[in-house]
């Protein structure tokens, strides 16, 4: 080995070969000369990139890992937070149809079919805090999750299982187009000209006014739900581009995941 490293034409290395193998094999050299030294060097190294670690904290608010410090809305988002504090976040979508008819009757059945599904999702609390335990947190963060979730529990037979829910006015806050009908509606049985009929009633209504036509009272203004929505001058609804669809969903400080994860899925 000693004759190797005192004479490379020993090993095939020639005076011709380019800068780059004269380079290595050099490098090479050193470290069988002085291996000790080269593993402490590594070793530094090594712990001097490891070495903010120390101040390693998780981050999930995306304002925060986006967003470059000292500008001006951070200030403003702690601002909100602290001022009007909020126990809960939207989980949402928009539904733009292919054939532009966002209030045909078709497209609305299938979304009512969509939120059927959704409101049937039963998560289970038991095994979301089960695999918490493997966190830093205490058992106390998580132990309130226990149990079974669904985003209303109104809508399930089992006592057992919870809202997920955030509320308003005493009620899960769902906001979309099919809050305009009552749970009575015949979806069967409707047709658009039918669908637009119908609304036209809703739009025309007064707040809080029971619609003989929908089965509901209007608690919102159709605008919110639905995008560049079209009416003739007397309020007749024509048409609409997209559709609103959010689930008001409890945070409760710990970020319980589970639920907000299914319905965003």
């Amino acid at each position: 080995l000693a004759r190797a490293v005192s004479h490379p034409q020993a090993m095939g290395v020639e005076d011709h070969h380019g800068k780059l193998e004269v380079m290595l094999y050099n490098y090479g050299v050193q470290v069988a000369r002085r291996p000790w030294m080269f593993i402490g060097l590594s070793i530094v190294l090594i712990g001097a990139s490891a070495s903010g670690l120390a101040t390693f904290e998780e981050e999930i608010r995306p304002y925060n890992l986006w967003v470059p410090s000292g500008a001006i809305s951070l200030d403003q988002v702690d601002y909100i937070a602290g001022t009007w504090p909020a126990d809960g976040t939207l989980a949402m979508s928009v539904w733009v149809p292919k054939d532009g008819k966002a209030l045909g009757a078709d497209n609305l059945r299938e979304m009512r079919t969509y939120d059927e599904q959704i409101r049937g999702i039963v998560v289970d609390g038991d095994a979301v805090v089960a695999d918490k335990k493997d966190q830093d947190e205490p058992d106390e963060v998580y132990a309130p999750f226990a149990g079974s979730w669904a985003f209303d529990a109104g809508d399930h037979q089992s006592t057992s299982v919870k809202s997920r829910c955030a509320t308003r006015g005493g009620r899960c806050d769902a906001q979309s187009i099919l809050g305009a009908f009552g749970p009575d509606y015949d979806w069967a049985a409707v047709d658009d000209v039918k669908i637009l009929r119908d609304l036209s009633a809703f739009n025309k209504a007064a707040e809080d006014e029971l619609v003989p036509e929908t089965g509901s009272r209007k608690a919102f203004d159709l605008h919110r739900v639905v995008a560049e929505l079209t009416t003739t001058e007397a309020g007749d609804v024509t048409g609409g581009r997209a559709l609103w669809l959010a689930y008001g969903v409890q945070q409760r400080g710990a970020n319980f995941g589970g639920f907000e994860d299914a319905v965003n899925t």
